[in-house]
């Protein structure tokens, strides 16, 4: 596991072939990005509920990951404007396929039902060796970014909370809008 972090915009978890508790860590890791970032603690149920949503979309896209696509290689979380974009890659160049609702009481086949039904877009686009599945979902209800990031810096300093990485390796990643063309659904 290899953790790169950047209060600013981003955050990667790069992943190996066969990391033991893969969605367990990968949960932990967005909790801790969503706590720096306060979404977490939320301000009322509604905020919780939303954090707990991203959270779960977290755990439906690495877990297809590790059934269908060969185990995850990473998990990319990046802040937007309005709110956040998860992109999860693995190895397999096979593009999900939303399927027809399944029975509700038979396991499975339900992770990309709940992709669709929670997040505000969502899509799939092949890369070399693999494939990137995105989603993105919007702020908690009631969460306020600073429009200033200076001023978000200084709110932070102010708590002793400055964890701005040095070096080149600070983890920032932002790419643009990568993934926008990829196949999918977006909810207006």
């Amino acid at each position: 596991m290899n953790e790169r972090r950047s209060p600013e915009r981003s955050r990667v978890f790069v992943l190996g072939a066969e990391e033991e508790d893969v969605v367990t860590r990968c949960r932990d890791f967005t909790k801790r990005a969503l706590t720096d970032w306060e979404w977490l603690p939320a301000s009322d149920p509604d905020a919780e509920a939303d954090a707990e949503d991203v959270l779960l979309l977290v755990s439906e896209l690495v877990a297809n990951a590790r059934l269908h696509g060969g185990g995850p290689s990473s998990l990319l979380l990046r802040r937007t404007g309005d709110g956040l974009r998860v992109e999860v890659t693995d190895r397999s160049p096979t593009l999900p396929v939303l399927q027809p609702r399944s029975h509700p009481a038979r396991p499975g086949g339900h992770g990309l039902l709940i992709v669709d039904r929670l997040a505000r877009s969502w899509g799939a686009e092949p890369l070399d060796g693999g494939k990137r599945v995105w989603l993105e979902v919007s702020a908690p209800r009631g969460f306020v970014e600073a429009q200033d990031e200076r001023s978000w810096w200084s709110r932070h300093r102010a708590k002793g909370q400055d964890h701005r990485a040095k070096g080149p390796d600070r983890g920032d990643h932002d790419r643009g809008d990568v993934g926008r063309s990829g196949a999918g659904r977006s909810r207006a």
